[in-house]
């Protein structure tokens, strides 16, 4: 198991996919499985 730190970067890409009503479920299943080891 991997720790994830969440840049700046990486939150302000989040906050714009979310104000532009894009799938917000995709990049959490992303980190969630590289977290967790499983290649993608």
């Amino acid at each position: 198991m991997y720790t994830v730190k969440y840049t700046t970067a990486y939150k302000k890409s989040y906050r714009l996919m979310k104000k532009h009503g894009l799938d917000i479920s995709l990049p959490d299943d992303i980190v969630d499985k590289l977290r967790q080891g499983i290649p993608l």
